[in-house]
């Protein structure tokens, strides 16, 4: 796998503190991805889930892509946090699309940039 890709960036949220949320994903060959988290479930401070689409340029969803269910949960441990991010798919097809894309490089990517930006924002 090659360098770490830039973070996805909040562009506007949609609907107050919890909604619909842009995100922008700025790569650095200049290349833009925008997406969509919508906010299904907020329970702060143990986790959120959402449905994640991609987008058009206008934050659009396209609909000839998958739209992925999140949950993420938070849960102390051994002094610090524990993570987990679980993320479905309607279909086997729907899946396969995604990791043909490369979804496990960019949520590894993601996932790897976490404590460096908690402990930026701490700072």
């Amino acid at each position: 796998m090659g360098p770490a890709l830039p973070p996805g960036h909040l562009r506007r949220p949609r609907a107050g503190a919890w909604g619909q949320d842009d995100l922008l994903h700025d790569q650095p060959g200049g290349e833009k991805y925008p997406g969509l988290w919508d906010i299904k479930t907020v329970d702060e401070p143990a986790g959120f889930t959402f449905e994640d689409a991609f987008a058009d340029q206008d934050f659009n969803v396209v609909p000839d892509l998958p739209v992925s269910q999140n949950t993420y949960a938070f849960v102390a441990h051994g002094g610090g946090t524990r993570a987990t991010f679980l993320t479905t798919y309607a279909t086997v097809e729907a899946l396969q699309q995604v990791l043909d894309m490369g979804v496990v490089e960019g949520a590894t990517s993601a996932i790897n940039q976490i404590d460096a930006f908690l402990a930026a924002d701490a700072g």
